[in-house]
């Protein structure tokens, strides 16, 4: 268990580019996941936090992404279909919230 808690702190998200389809209404992830670690890594999951204009959370989207990420290695991700979108949501923050070793 700890050597997965470690792997997640390794894969970070080292570019990211909110986009959005249908008029707004359904947020895309588009990004490059690095894997800072010295083992690889598989099924990264990203999770995304949706606020308001204030700030408050309105939700959160959790996709995963069904790739091997080899230690030391980088992978883009595009056209992730995070889901819908709350109509008042302003700014959107994502992070790595798990991976598996592969």
């Amino acid at each position: 268990m700890r050597a997965r808690l470690r792997a997640r702190e390794q894969v970070i998200i080292e570019s990211f580019r909110p986009a959005s389809k249908g008029g707004g209404q359904i947020s895309e992830f588009n990004g490059t996941l690095k894997n800072l670690g010295n083992r690889d890594v598989k099924d990264v999951e990203i999770t995304c936090e949706y606020q308001g204009g204030s700030g408050t959370v309105l939700d959160r989207k959790v996709q995963t992404v069904y790739e091997n990420i080899a230690a030391g290695k980088s992978i883009p991700v595009r056209g992730l279909i995070m889901g819908l979108v709350a109509d008042q949501s302003k700014t959107v923050s994502c992070v790595v919230s798990d991976v598996k070793l592969r």
